[in-house]
């Protein structure tokens, strides 16, 4: 008899814990998670497809886009003023394709030569540039309209901008494939593509053979805190060095040591480097 007690007092009491233990879990089960869903990172700082304007302090990453989170509302503030770099056109342009020397004699000439003995000019002429047409990402969207600001007043020409937020190099090949079979393509170009991934050198050339008949064509490299950063300059570098129509702007090296023109991304532009990138654009497609 007190062995049969003191059994049922002892399955009362295991019950009673498991009710309570079961009390506890759904409570927890009501409250919801304590952490956010997987995917989902609240204080990730902006990636190299983020957007190209002012960003806030937060980014939402959907797969492998990283896209900004805009103010709803616009406020007036001051622009940043056009950072004061000492020739920085200088610095950025890399003139790879081979060009003609000329000699500079110190000399004074005294018998000119015959007119039909003159040696030609090795100076090839460039038509006058009209309308330009540049693909990009990010990068560009952001600096679109001062991009086109700066053509207009240095070349008196007009820009058509195909730049997409996030835009990897391959599918701007296709765009440029659209772009010369339509017959939308300027008098010259800017490419400014490699932020979003790495690049080989038969993706550089499918793209750049499109544009050989485009008198000037402007590639610009990338400064992304990545680690193809430097693999997709190399390449850029290698490639437009073989096309006697391309210019490589040293975007990289322009910008080096000026942190200033950049969000905290390091990669977007904030409204001066917005500036000072289209003036260098502007002058590399001039000079």
């Amino acid at each position: 008899m007190l062995v049969g007690t003191a059994v049922l007092g002892a399955v009362l009491v295991l019950l009673a814990l498991g009710w309570t233990m079961g009390s506890r879990l759904r409570n927890a089960s009501a409250a919801g998670p304590d952490r956010a869903p997987v995917g989902v990172v609240p204080s990730e700082p902006a990636g190299p497809d983020g957007a190209g304007g002012t960003p806030t302090s937060t980014a939402v990453r959907r797969g492998a886009v990283s896209v900004f989170s805009q103010a709803a509302a616009t406020t007036t503030t001051s622009v940043d003023p056009v950072p004061a770099l000492t020739d920085p056109l200088g610095r950025a342009l890399m003139v790879v394709a081979p060009v003609p020397t000329t000699t500079t004699v110190a000399s004074t000439v005294v018998a000119p030569p015959a007119p039909s003995t003159a040696a030609a000019s090795t100076t090839t002429a460039v038509p006058p540039i009209r309308r330009v047409t540049g693909v990009g990402d990010s990068i560009m969207v952001g600096a679109a309209e001062r991009l086109a600001d700066a053509v207009k007043d240095r070349l008196g020409a007009t820009v058509e901008i195909n730049a997409r937020i996030g835009r990897p190099f391959g599918e701007g090949i296709q765009v440029v494939h659209d772009l010369v079979a339509a017959g939308q393509v300027g008098d010259a170009v800017i490419v400014h593509l490699g932020t979003n991934g790495p690049i080989d050198e038969a993706m550089v050339r499918e793209m750049l053979d499109d544009f050989r008949s485009v008198p000037r064509v402007v590639v610009v490299n990338v400064r992304v805190p990545r680690d193809y950063e430097a693999t997709v300059n190399d390449v850029l570098a290698t490639v437009a060095s073989t096309y006697p129509n391309v210019r490589l702007v040293d975007w990289y090296g322009a910008t080096n040591g000026h942190p200033e023109l950049f969000w905290s991304d390091g990669v977007h532009l904030r409204p001066g480097g917005s500036a000072f990138y289209a003036g260098l654009l502007a002058d590399a497609l001039a000079a």
